[in-house]
Order: structure tokens, then sequence, then C-alpha cells
């Protein structure tokens, strides 16, 4: 069984990640400090951290560092998920991770359908090119903007951006 810790300072939505991933056959640990989280990291093995980078009293970008550092020797890929407000009536969320990138030639390119960066496009277990383009329709829909560009030092960010206080009329569609 996998098991994933959540160090997360809202007890409430800690315990809805736990009760949604447990349904779905995860063994969940919750540590509401960050401290009592970083020693767990640290102390105890764990398939999937899901950490609060704004927990009260810590730095959770250190707290990432410091766990990142137990597991830097080892085949696991770190996503970092960040929503800020941009200050100019929108919301932005970004997707970090820290795999080996795509070149900047590349970027524009990655929205179109079925497009892939493996040039043999032959490794269908890679994905089939959908995914981004039908992302950049939704967000499109939405009226946000969606944009790819390099993680610092190495890796891929999709960025997204989608306004705030507007509502988005429902479109029920059947299966």
């Amino acid at each position: 069984m996998k098991r994933i810790l959540i160090i997360e300072d809202d007890l409430g939505i800690a315990e809805l990640e736990r009760d949604y991933l447990e349904a779905n056959g995860f063994a969940v640990a919750i540590e509401t400090d960050g401290a009592a989280g970083e020693k767990k990291a640290l102390n105890e093995a764990y398939d999937l951290i899901l950490l609060d980078i704004m927990l009260p009293g810590r730095d959770g970008f250190q707290l990432c560092r410091t766990i990142r550092e137990k597991y830097k020797d080892q085949a696991v890929g770190h996503l970092t998920l960040t929503l800020t407000d941009s200050g100019e009536g929108s919301y932005l969320l970004s997707f970090a991770d820290d795999g080996c990138g795509v070149d900047d030639s590349e970027l524009p390119k990655l929205f179109e359908s079925f497009y892939r960066t493996d040039k043999a496009r032959t490794n269908v277990a890679k994905g089939s090119g959908l995914g981004l383009a039908v992302v950049q329709q939704i967000v499109q829909a939405m009226k946000g903007q969606i944009w790819a560009q390099a993680t610092v030092p190495k890796g891929l960010t999709i960025c997204i951006t989608l306004p705030k206080g507007e509502s988005i009329n429902e479109t029920h569609l059947d299966y």
C-alpha cells in the first residue's frame, strides 16, 4: 500500500485530502505542524508528501528543500503547485517540476494537439499529446491564459492565470 504524508496546518483541508486518498486505497498520515511534519518526513519512508508551503511560523520552501534533500539520490520527481493572487484581477496557478525539461523552441508547441517532445512519437506510454491542448481549451473558455516556461535550474513550469470573481455558465454533458 502506498504511503502518503500530508503536512497541512488547516486540519479541515488535511482531513478532506486524507478521506479522498484513503477511499482510493492509500495509507495517509497527517501532521498539522511543520516541525512535526519535517521529523516524520525525514524519519519515515513515504511514496508522496503533500506539503502546504504556507505554514504559519515555518518557511515552507525551506522545509521542502530539506525534505527533497533526503530523496535527491533516488529516482523521485518533484512537483510544486503554487496558487497566488497576481494582483491584476486574476490568480496565477503554476505547476513546476524538476524533470529533464523541454527545449525553449518546443515550449509553444506543447499546446498543439498530438504534439509530443518524443521525436519518434512512438512511445504511447509517455502520452498522446492531447493533455495540454485540452487544458488550454478549458483555460481559454474560462477567460484565462496558459503558457509553459523553463524551471530553473531544470524542469518545466506550466502557468495558468484565471480571472477572479467571474462565474462560468455550467454546461452539462451527457457521456
